[in-house]
């Protein structure tokens, strides 16, 4: 600091007795104003006389050193001081304080110098200040609230007007107005001015009357300092003592934000307030603060107030807990406040109170105001908190949970909390006053039974009784603990392994006693169970156990487990014999036997035994399942609570069904089929889990059942998208020309029509039924299970088993085993060898194999059948029934749905009748035993051995009951008509006038007046009146069903049928009168021997014959007739052309029921060649669906679906479907409607047969209804049940050879079945059927709907089945296919007609070498009956070739006739030496004359054995040694011989 301040400089005092010298020294210095001095360092003690400065620059210490003279003005007066630099003498001292004379200076210049009072201030740079002080104001009190500063204003000037002053004398004055002290204050610039005003006021008559009273202000010591809110009063202390005056005291005012500051000398105050003080860089002001007003005087500067200090006052822990706890009771404590503008928050021990903004921005707001706040908040908060309360309980600490516990639940939807403090041993319950008040009592009555049991503790005694688990359940059932808690309230019970009691000494012993004695009295029975229950017990809590099986159904009885079941706990044997009953049917266990081992190890396995213990296991156990081996099977049983364990085993078993590795083969109709597949991108979309082969005419697939299935559905849908057709092509060589550019042609169809094309041999038509035997005799159980006897091979027989009978050692070496061995394949004999090693196998044993190789079923079972034994008769029947069950059980757990047996053991001594008959009953017995539940849905008894087969029907028949359908083996072609009488039957448009035929029917009424009905009046005005004569000469009158017979005159037919047909009558027979007068026309027609006949519609006009009835009755008639004509070809009936609904009524009913006819064979038999075609096609069987009418139309297959709205009692089908119940008497809905319209006959046939065995449908007779039958069925609302039944339906009309029927809506009606899933039903069922038949006599099926509502849901699942145009687009790319082809064949097709009379001579080996010639050069011979032309019709080659083999044939047969000509008429002859003359052989004798004829000159012939040259023509023959040898040429008709000459040989 010495080099900071480094010019001294010596001060001598004039006094040094002076309190806090040194700080005023250096402020003195340290003022440039006061001193001329700057920054400066002072070194003083007190008592000194001086004092060293040392200023920080030379310059402060020059100025200080020039100016003559200093002084301080102090509170004693002034004090004098001199200043010389270090090493000058001191001066002499100057005056004593408080001489005038020192006050006095000198100038120079010799005139005195003004006094100077220099006043220490905060500030260098404020002046001084007067050294005497008085008051300057005057405080004018009582001063009204409403009385305006202005009004004040002129009141002091009024006053002012009275002072001494000279008149013009203006005096100066500040008013402030305090409202909240009612006074004012009024300062002056003098205090002589301030006296004055204080005495005028006593006389101014204003002044008075306001009752205003005056005082004078005093002077104060005192200022406010405001704005302080961050400064400590320290701070404030020393800042102003630093600015040179002393303080007295600091006193700081908190709410006010403010300090009030006490100086020793008043005259500090003048200094301060004038000037601007800093403190922390922050400027705050200061204002006189007067003691009189306890206020400070702001004058223009009064400041704007401020928000008062937050503070914060205590409260009771539990009840700030209280109010932390309940949010309700908290805002009920804030509310009030709001309107104090008061924020509130609630702390833990503390509450806090914050001003708002909005208490500043309320109207009239005053600094009192601002003062009386917190006091107000104060006030408030008292009142709120003294409506809460405080319960202090001090529960002893032994039992302070239990206390604690017990106040809870009491408080439970109580507005009080309990707040535990166990350190301190309090327990508090707060909350509103009139709630804590209500609890109190009870609250202390509580504590005191609490300290009353803690007392009791202390004195109990613990007692042991050991009974089990079981039989404490068992007693507490029955009474005990009540009875014991009744009798000893306090006494404490509990189970541990062991009863336990806690009491008093005497309740305790009484109580052991009691339970002993009731023991004691209990009865036991021990209850046996099977290992998988007891494994699932092992850990079940016997009182759950006791409880869900007893408790829960009212019997009074427990269980106890032991090591090898279960103790049943009773006070009676009745007691115990129901609480045995009920544990049997409550536990149970179920097993199932799996083959397939794997599926038991497959992810999804324990995935679903996972989620099944998951699920259903919770809260408490109530099956397991448990894994075990079985022999060659792996067993999975379920135990435990029957509720649980059926629906378990139940989703078990439909798992195994689904994963267990099956074998399936879909066979296809054609391999077309199956090459046309393979080449579709779906065929790929097989899961990975499926091995799929592509076989010949099928598929195979290995897999999950389920994911099998699933595969078969996707062919399924795959294959019914495929439209298959065999074309026949009946032109000669077809198939050959077809043949030598195969691949070319089916690239060139592909490509063009997307058509798979490919020919089929004829050797392979019909071997692609999956059913080549017909079934001998079949049936159906009540349970749905179809029993068939057939003749066939077990080997080629399509079920998902068959079982054959093996030997012990499973050898497949021989017989039917050695057979199937053959077709298995090795891997057959592994499997069996695989099982041998699990041991060797006794009679009445059965095993299962897969089938593997070609076989046609999937699993193969092996029952080893036993030796017939009579002498142990029974031993070896019950061996053999033990293999059948057997068998048929392992065909059940493998998810068999079809079986295949022969007559086992039948080869082993065993009589056929007994071998047949117990297997058969035994079947029964197990389709019985499985309650509706089977697996197996079909078992047929199959064997190619008459005998065998007779015995299987016979006992079946026997043991089942005899309403099975026995096949007829009659040929069904037989029942078609000879295709060279065919008949003529046409739907004419026009009129039946202009008819051309032979004879034409008029219809007329009993008066036979032909003048009446639009029929009879068009006949007779182009026939003439003559026509009415003519029948009016026969008869006069006719009857119902009579035909008069006349000439047909003008007509342009010779003969007229008159029929006298009756009105319509439903109740009446005129149906069948209208029957048999077409079938009497018809008759009457052929008799005549004419051989075609005109119709009209016969009743369908005024006589009121319902048209599709009338339309039923006459084709029905006519195709009658069609099967055996004798004469009529041709059957029109004409319709009247504008009538389009009565000519679509005939078309239909036409087409409906006319069968399609084959093609005219030709004369001769010939080869034709068969193409298959193959599109794709999505739905590729259903047509595209129409509608008019009000029906919906569409095409299945063969058969055409109609839908329409209408009265199925109107229907003229064949057959009409009534929906009734199981036994046929159902009087509601539709069915009612159709007994009563068929009348009381139908209802009693229904009766009769509905109490006869049946399978669920029968056919009755028509009644009165317009069918020719009725078909009942059970109705079902089930849509899987309703296309069953409709399956069957069609099924058994096909059998009867009906071609029409009509359904109901089956089950929409009383069922509640959606249409739309009844829709799909009865469509899916047509279409099942159609797969299955591709040809058949049912052509049309009608849908009858009652409600017209349901026509949208069965036209939008037909539009479904339909699907878009695609169909119809692909039967056009077919069609386009067979035309290519038919232009391809048709392009190189020729006839070429051979003309020539030589045919005539043709023998009838030359017939059969040109029959060869049909058959093997492949064209088709026809010769005229006046054999005079053979054509040759084929492919140009073939015929070409034909045509070259039939020319050298006539050729030869010209040639033969001549040389017969010539050997009749001309005779050469050659003679040897020595020898007559011989006639050449007919073959040179016929050479020689054509040479002759010709004019040759020489010709070869052989003369025995030896070559001779003949001259021509007349000789010699020479031969090639020269021989020569005489001929000649007779003429036998002549009988000359030329030549004449005769030569000699002559010999040199």
């Amino acid at each position: 600091m010495a080099d900071a301040a480094g010019f001294p400089l010596v001060v001598d005092l004039e006094d040094n007795n002076v309190p806090k010298l040194k700080n005023k020294l250096l402020k003195y210095f340290q003022s440039k104003k006061r001193s001329n001095g700057g920054e400066c360092q002072i070194q003083y003690e007190d008592g000194s006389g001086t004092a060293t400065l040392r200023f920080r620059t030379e310059e402060d210490r020059t100025r200080v050193v020039a100016k003559e003279t200093h002084q301080l003005l102090l509170e004693e007066g002034l004090l004098n001081v001199t200043v010389r630099l270090p090493g000058e003498r001191p001066v002499s001292r100057p005056r004593h304080r408080g001489d005038p004379v020192a006050n006095k200076q000198i100038h120079s210049d010799g005139r005195p110098a003004e006094e100077e009072i220099q006043v220490e201030a905060a500030s260098r740079e404020e002046p001084a200040e007067e050294p005497a002080l008085c008051s300057t104001s005057a405080v004018l009190e009582n001063v009204p609230q409403d009385m305006s500063k202005d009004f004040m204003e002129m009141l002091v000037e009024n006053i002012c007007k009275n002072f001494q002053s000279p008149m013009n004398t203006q005096h100066e004055f500040s008013l402030e107005i305090l409202s909240e002290l009612c006074s004012a204050v009024v300062t002056f610039s003098s205090g002589k001015e301030n006296n004055e005003f204080i005495t005028s006021c006593q006389t101014n008559r204003t002044f008075l009357s306001k009752n205003l009273s005056v005082r004078p202000l005093e002077v104060t010591a005192k200022v406010k300092v405001e704005d302080v809110s961050n400064l400590h009063s320290d701070v404030l202390l020393l800042y102003f003592e630093n600015e040179g005056w002393e303080v007295e005291k600091v006193t700081k005012d908190e709410e006010e934000q403010s300090a009030v500051i006490s100086f020793k000398m008043a005259a500090a105050v003048q200094g301060i307030i004038k000037k601007k003080h800093l403190i922390r860089k922050k400027q705050v002001k200061v204002f006189p603060f007067y003691d009189s007003l306890g206020s400070a005087l702001y004058g223009k500067d009064r400041p704007t107030l401020n928000l008062p200090a937050a503070f914060s006052e205590s409260i009771d822990p539990t009840i700030s807990t209280y109010l932390h706890k309940k949010q309700e009771a908290a805002q009920m404590v804030c509310s009030p406040f709001a309107a104090l503008f008061c924020k509130v928050d609630l702390l833990s021990s503390s509450v806090s109170f914050s001003p708002l903004p909005t208490l500043l921005q309320r109207k009239g707001v005053e600094a009192n105001d601002i003062k009386e706040w917190k006091h107000s908040v104060q006030q408030a908060f008292t009142q709120v908190l003294s409506r809460f309360k405080t319960l202090r309980l001090h529960p002893p600490l032994p039992a302070w949970e239990e206390f604690e516990a017990q106040i809870r639940e009491l408080v439970v939807n109580k507005a009080v909390e309990v707040i535990p403090d166990k350190a301190e041993g309090v327990l508090s319950v707060s909350g509103f006053v009139d709630d804590v008040t209500r609890l109190e009592p009870t609250c202390t009555e509580l504590l005191s039974r609490i300290e009353k049991s803690v007392v009791r503790k202390n004195t109990i005694i613990r007692h042991e009784v050991k009974i089990s688990n079981s039989m404490y359940q068992f007693l507490c059932q029955n009474g005990l603990a009540d009875q014991l808690k009744g009798k000893y309230p306090e006494l404490k019970i509990a189970f541990q392994d062991k009863m336990i009691l806690n009491g008093l000494q005497h309740e305790v012993l009484e109580a052991a006693n009691l339970v002993v004695n009731r023991a004691l009295a209990v009865k036991r029975r021990k209850f046996q169970l099977d290992d998988s229950l007891l494994q699932f017990l092992k850990d079940e809590d016997e009182e759950n156990l006791t409880k869900s099986v007893f408790t829960s159904n009212g019997i009074h009885a427990a269980v106890e487990r032991v090591a090898t079941g279960l103790n049943i706990l009773a006070v009676s044997d009745n007691t115990l014999t129901e609480a045995q009953g009920q544990l049997k049917q409550v536990l149970i266990s179920q097993y199932i036997d799996v083959g397939d081992c794997n599926v038991l190890k497959n992810p999804q396995w324990q995935d679903l035994v996972k989620c099944l213990e998951k699920g259903t296991n919770t809260p408490l156990k109530k099956f397991a399942i448990t894994m075990s081996s079985a022999g060659q099977f792996q067993r999975v049983t379920v135990a435990g609570y029957k509720d649980s364990v059926i629906p378990v085993y139940k989703k078990i078993e439909e798992h195994l069904y689904k994963y267990s590795q099956v074998d399936e083969t879909v066979p296809v109709k054609s391999a077309c089929i199956v090459r046309y597949i393979e080449t579709q991108p779906r065929s790929n979309k097989v899961k990975d889990t499926v091995k799929m082969h592509f076989g010949k005419e099928s598929f195979n697939f290995i897999g999950p059942r389920e994911d099998v299935m699933n595969c078969k559905s996707m062919f399924d849908a795959l294959m019914s998208s495929v439209y298959f057709e065999e074309y026949q092509i009946s032109k000669p060589g077809a198939k050959e020309f077809f043949q030598e550019n195969e691949a070319m042609y089916v690239s060139t169809l592909r490509n063009s029509t997307n058509c798979l094309v490919q020919l089929m041999d004829e050797s392979a038509s019909g071997q692609n039924d999956p059913h080549p035997s017909k079934p001998i005799y079949q049936l159906q159980t009540s349970d749905g299970i179809d029993i068939v006897v057939c003749k066939a091979d077990l080997c080629s027989y399509p079920v998902d088993a068959v079982v054959i009978n093996s030997n012990e050692n499973l050898k497949l070496d021989g017989g039917i085993t050695g057979a199937f061995a053959a077709a298995a394949g090795s891997c057959l004999q592994e499997e069996c060898n695989t099982i041998l090693q699990k041991g060797q196998l006794k009679p009445g044993d059965s095993v299962i194999t897969g089938a593997g190789g070609q076989l046609c079923c999937k699993k193969v079972i092996h029952m080893v059948g036993p030796q017939y034994d009579q002498s142990n008769h029974q031993r070896t029947v019950g061996q053999l029934r033990r293999a059948v069950k057997g068998s048929l059980e392992l065909a059940e757990k493998n998810g068999c749905l079809s079986l295949a047996i022969s007559a086992i053991s039948n080869n082993m001594g065993f009589p056929l009748n007994l071998c047949a008959n117990t297997i058969i009953k035994v079947m029964k017995e197990h389709c019985d035993d499985q309650c509706g539940e089977n697996t197996l849905k079909q078992i047929h008894f199959v064997s190619t051995d008459d005998h065998a087969v007779q015995a299987l029907e016979t006992a079946v028949i026997d043991t089942f009951g005899n309403h099975g359908i026995t096949s007829q083996q009659s040929d069904p072609d037989q029942l078609l008509e000879s295709p060279h009488l065919e008949m003529k039957i046409q739907i004419v448009e026009g009129k039946i006038k202009d008819a051309t035929t032979e004879v034409i029917v008029n219809v007329v009424g009993t008066d036979l007046d032909l003048g009446k009905g639009a029929v009879s009046k068009a006949i007779l005005r182009a026939a003439g009146a003559k026509l009415q004569l003519l029948v009016s000469e026969q008869r006069k009158t006719g009857n119902f069903g009579d035909v008069i017979i006349t000439s047909g005159c003008d007509l342009k037919s010779n003969v007229v049928f008159h029929t006298v047909v009756p009105s319509w009558d439903s109740q009446d027979n005129t149906r069948e009168i209208l029957r048999g007068i077409v079938e009497d026309c018809l008759n009457k027609a052929q008799k005549r021997g004419l051989t075609s006949i005109t119709f009209p519609a016969i009743g369908t006009g005024n006589l009121g014959f319902p048209t599709d009835l009338a339309a039923s009755v006459m084709i029905d008639e006519i195709l009658k007739l069609k099967k055996q004509p004798r004469g009529l070809k041709t059957i029109d009936i004409v319709l009247y052309p504008k009538d389009k609904e009565t000519i679509q009524i005939f078309k239909d009913e036409l087409q409906k029921r006319l069968p399609t006819t084959p093609s005219d064979p030709t004369p001769t038999q010939t080869q034709s060649s068969n193409v298959m075609f193959d599109g794709f096609v999505s739905q590729g069987l259903f047509s595209k669906v129409t509608s008019a009418s009000g029906m919906h139309e569409m095409t299945i297959g063969h058969v055409r679906i109609q839908v329409l709205s209408g009265d199925i009692t109107k229907e003229t089908t064949d057959v009409i479907v009534n929906s009734s119940n199981p036994s046929f008497n159902h009087k509601k809905g539709v069915s009612k409607a159709i007994l009563d319209a068929a009348g009381p006959t139908v209802e009693n046939e229904c009766t009769i047969l509905g109490g006869k065995p049946n399978t669920g449908m029968i056919m009755t007779k028509p009644g009165n209804l317009k069918c020719q039958k009725i078909l009942h069925l059970s109705g079902c609302n089930d849509p899987q049940e309703i296309q069953k039944a409709v399956k069957a339906a069609l099924v058994l009309v096909e059998q009867n050879r009906y071609t029409s029927i009509s359904f109901p809506a089956l089950g929409t009606g009383q069922g509640n079945a959606q249409a739309g899933q009844v829709a799909d039903a009865i469509l899916d069922a047509v279409v099942d059927m159609v797969a299955q038949s591709a040809q058949s006599c049912l052509k049309v099926v009608r849908i009858v709907i009652f409600q017209e509502a349901m026509m949208k849901d069965f036209l939008s699942r037909m539009e479904k089945k339909a699907g878009s145009d695609k169909q119809n687009s692909s039967l056009a790319q077919v069609n386009k296919a067979k035309t290519w082809i038919d232009e391809l064949i048709s392009n190189d097709y020729v006839q070429t007609p051979i003309t020539d009379k030589t045919i005539l001579n043709l023998s009838n080996e030359d017939y059969k070498d040109i029959g060869v010639i049909q058959s093997t050069m492949n064209v088709r011979v026809k010769i005229n009956a006046e054999r005079t032309c053979i054509t040759l019709e084929g492919i140009a080659k073939y015929v070409h070739k034909a045509n070259t083999e039939i020319q050298k044939m006539l050729q030869k047969v010209r040639d033969d006739e001549e040389i017969r000509k010539i050997l009749e008429s001309i005779d050469w002859q050659y003679q040897l030496q020595g020898v007559q003359f011989q006639s050449f052989d007919s073959t040179t004798n016929f050479l020689l004359e054509q040479a002759n004829q010709n004019n040759q000159p020489r010709v070869d012939v052989d003369i025995q054995g030896q070559l001779y040259t003949v001259n021509m023509p007349d000789g010699p023959a020479t031969d090639v040694q020269g021989d020569t040898v005489v001929i000649r040429r007779y003429d036998m008709q002549k009988g000359t011989c030329f030549p004449t000459i005769q030569f000699i040989e002559i010999v040199i």
